[in-house]
Order: structure tokens, then sequence, then C-alpha cells
């Protein structure tokens, strides 16, 4: 599945987001089939980026003007 068919379907901010994903998916596949070694410095980036593509997720609530 392309982006572009992924635009039809989803909001472009979601699919923006998409391109952030690749490199967990080239890390476990890596692993998996390279049998490369996954190191601590890997995960801990990789949180590191999933926690950001959830707060970027997150919606935007108003702020009320006293």
């Amino acid at each position: 599945m392309t982006l572009t068919v992924l635009l039809r379907e989803l909001p472009a901010m979601t699919v923006s987001f998409i391109s952030l994903i690749i490199p967990f998916g080239a890390l476990a596949l890596g692993a998996l089939v390279r049998d490369e070694t996954i190191t601590l410095a890997a995960v801990g980036g990789a949180l590191l980026v999933a926690s950001g593509i959830a707060v970027a997720q997150l919606p935007i609530k108003p702020r009320v003007r006293a």
C-alpha cells in the first residue's frame, strides 16, 4: 500500500507519521532476517520516537481565555 492510497483514506497528518514508523520495521526485519543485534540504544531510540508520535497524535485542546 503506497502513501498515496493511504492519503485517500486517512488524514494527511496521520499519514505523515508513517515515515517515522518505518525504522521500527527495519529494526525488526534486520533482527529477524539478518540476525542483527538489537541494542539498548536502539530500543531507547525507538521508545523516544514512539513517545513523540503518541504525543503528536493527541488532540489539541483549545485554551480558555479568562
